[in-house]
């Protein structure tokens, strides 16, 4: 069935991220009158520390149990074409925004990238599992007739684990790195794990991931080359704010792997159709290919210490990237409203009896398109101005939280550990830090110190300890460690 929404103040767009392209796994962001509590946060797992590594040798080698110091590297090549259709999805869609309805939803791109990575085994853990320091050289992304360079920090050393029979198990990125840079890393070199076979075993079955999700394939040994083909996705890494995932079909798959003593493939392939459908609705189809051959490694030396505590790992994959407020300020029509002006129309729609999709959406939207705009926000609350408005300000602190800007961490950091601030103006900004993407370990200190305050309520603690609960719970996939040590607070 269609569905019948009524969409008052957030666009309704596609986001394509796929393959490393910007092209492929869908994620619709449909904002609707009022928003879950909880959004969801995508599939991204960490960040959080290594686990203690081994240079013993484990009892049962795989073939990609690499030796510390072995070096590899391969020229790669990835395509994908994206065809989506959102027109039987959004037929009785009801937009009351000035112009959205024109929008076009409908998409038919294609786009390609080359490729370069070198690869050196640094480490190797209990079971075998290799970990191993990687360097990516790109060309510019093709999409359509344009050209799209990468970003310099996609040349910035990261890390993969390796499976002792060659899938990726999990990939490592420096914590105070470029997060939508390591993201786009780990969605092109998930293009190249397969599954290696054990002995003795002609046909055999596994988990993999790629840019779209973590699916299952089937593999065959044909004498000196490995065939396979994905069967079905477990999970994908599109995600819907309003709960909505497209569900994903296998129509056509191809994948052939020439293994390699030593390496982790002479050559690989791996190409897909799939059919995306939502409520019920084919919305479209996304065809991919990622094809590599071994070369011989470059210059480059990696310099990369696993225990200097500046590594997180996971997978990026699903999380949202990370927002560029120079790229808000400059597209927002909001950019340059005076604080004054903003508040006073944020306030006029709380009267009105606006839902929060509509008053919460503005003030965060202004608030990503002024950097200076929480601090100022944050003088405005202390200096009274929202007197008399637990609606409105309940909005702005939840407005602080998903802004998600530098800014707006550290003013509700500021506002935790402000002497002359309101302790319910504390629990609220503690709340909020739960809705950061980013959370840090000095966003619990402040938590708790003011927790432990002997001049603190006991009512007042209580709360200040479910803050920490809503915030282990929210970082539980994305920041575990951070997330374990809210709970040991508690």
């Amino acid at each position: 069935m269609p569905m019948h929404t009524k969409i008052r103040s957030h666009k309704t767009a596609i986001l394509l991220a796929s393959l490393g392209l910007g092209l492929g796994a869908l994620a619709l962001r449909s904002t609707s009158e009022e928003p879950a509590a909880d959004e969801a946060e995508g599939a991204a797992t960490g960040p959080r520390s290594r686990r203690l590594l081994t240079g013993h040798e484990p009892e049962a080698l795989g073939p990609c149990a690499f030796s510390v110091g072995t070096r590899m590297a391969y020229d790669v090549e990835t395509r994908t074409r994206t065809r989506i259709d959102m027109g039987p999805v959004m037929q009785n869609v009801e937009v009351d925004m000035p112009g959205m309805a024109a929008k076009a939803t409908a998409i038919d791109q294609e786009g390609s990238r080359r490729w370069h990575v070198d690869l050196e085994a640094i480490a190797r853990a209990t079971d075998g599992s290799a970990v191993l320091a990687a360097h990516i050289e790109a060309q510019p992304l093709r999409v359509a007739n344009h050209a799209v360079p990468p970003s310099p920090a996609l040349a910035d050393t990261f890390v993969v684990q390796l499976d002792p029979q060659c899938s990726i198990r999990e990939l490592g990125w420096r914590t105070d790195g470029d997060l939508a840079a390591a993201r786009d890393q780990q969605a092109l070199l998930v293009g190249l794990g397969w599954l290696a076979p054990h002995e003795d075993e002609p046909s055999y079955t596994g988990s993999l991931l790629d840019p779209v999700g973590r699916y299952h394939a089937a593999f065959t040994v044909r004498g000196a080359r490995v065939e396979g083909r994905a069967v079905d996705y477990r999970e994908s890494f599109g995600r819907a704010t309003g709960g909505l995932a497209p569900t994903l079909e296998v129509l056509a798959s191809a994948i052939e792997i020439e293994p390699r003593e030593g390496e982790w493939f002479a050559s690989l392939s791996n190409a897909r159709t799939l059919s995306l459908t939502m409520q019920g609705l084919e919305i479209g189809q996304v065809e991919s290919s990622v094809s590599a051959r071994s070369v011989a490694p470059g210059a480059w030396q990696p310099e990369v210490a696993l225990d200097d505590g500046g590594w997180s790992w996971g997978l990026l994959l699903g999380a949202p990237t990370p927002r560029d407020p120079a790229k808000d300020h400059a597209s927002s029509a909001l950019a340059g409203v005076s604080v004054e002006d903003a508040v006073s129309h944020y306030l006029a729609l709380v009267h009105e009896g606006r839902g929060t999709a509509q008053t919460v959406a503005y003030l965060t939207e202004w608030l990503q398109a002024n950097e200076a705009g929480a601090g100022e926000l944050v003088a405005l609350l202390r200096a009274g101005a929202f007197e008399g408005e637990p609606s409105g300000t309940a909005g702005l602190f939840l407005a602080l939280g998903k802004a998600n800007t530098p800014g707006a961490a550290a003013a509700l950091v500021g506002i935790i550990e402000g002497p002359g601030d309101a302790m319910e103006h504390k629990i609220s900004a503690a709340h909020a830090l739960s809705k950061i993407e980013a959370p840090t370990e000095a966003m619990i200190d402040a938590v708790v110190a003011v927790a432990e305050g002997s001049e603190v309520h006991p009512i007042d603690r209580g709360s200040l300890a479910m803050t920490l609960g809503a915030f282990a719970h929210h970082k539980a996939e994305r920041a575990p460690e951070l997330a374990a040590k809210a709970r040991e607070q508690i």
